[in-house]
């Protein structure tokens, strides 16, 4: 968990608005012959701001949802 607190973080500045940072990512394919292996590509990460606290937050947990649903596709 920790680790997907270093991709995905909230940082507030003055005047009471937060930054929203969120990584990137894309899965990678790659096909030699009959196997297939994935993984995650990190391309590097997203600002975005919001005037309340609770919707940045809101707004993190849905890309670290999305993050680990691309996760369990690849190791399944």
């Amino acid at each position: 968990m920790s680790k997907l607190n270093k991709l995905f973080f909230i940082e507030e500045y003055p005047g009471s608005c937060f930054y929203a940072y969120s990584m990137d990512f894309r899965i990678k394919i790659i096909r030699i012959f009959k196997l297939k292996i994935m993984y995650i590509v990190h391309i590097g990460y997203s600002i975005d701001l919001f005037a309340d606290k609770k919707e940045s937050i809101d707004f993190i947990r849905e890309k670290k949802k999305e993050y680990i649903e691309a996760k369990k596709y690849i190791f399944k």
